[in-house]
């Protein structure tokens, strides 16, 4: 085998690693995106779990919930305190601030726009 070759055969075998890896790294996230709860479905248990009165059932149902839409939530309350910092309603920004920590948000975030 030549030195050429042996280069190509090289940058084909890291060529495949690279297509491996990537193809590997979108078969996650398409595994997480199937595993996202379904909101409405969640509710419709919960309620029905409510309505029979299974608290159990309901409690864990309403822990899946919240885990589903938290992260959302506290984005949305740190971006409406950085609205009002920005609007000078300071007493509003830290009040909002506050819930943001509070629920769970950590260090700094993307400045809103504006």
């Amino acid at each position: 085998m030549t030195r050429t070759s042996a280069s190509i055969l090289k940058i084909l075998s890291a060529y495949g690693l690279i297509t491996a890896a990537m193809i590997l790294s979108n078969i996650g996230v398409i595994a997480q995106e199937a595993k996202a709860p379904d909101l409405a479905a969640l509710r419709k248990q919960f309620d029905e779990a409510v309505r029979t009165g299974d608290r159990a059932r309901a409690l864990d149902l309403a822990t899946q919930m919240i885990a589903a839409t938290e992260p959302e939530h506290v984005e949305a309350l740190y971006a409406v305190a950085q609205l009002h910092a920005r609007m000078g309603h300071r007493e509003q920004a830290y009040i909002y601030l506050n819930r943001a920590i509070r629920g769970g948000i950590r260090g700094s975030r993307p400045a809103a726009r504006g």
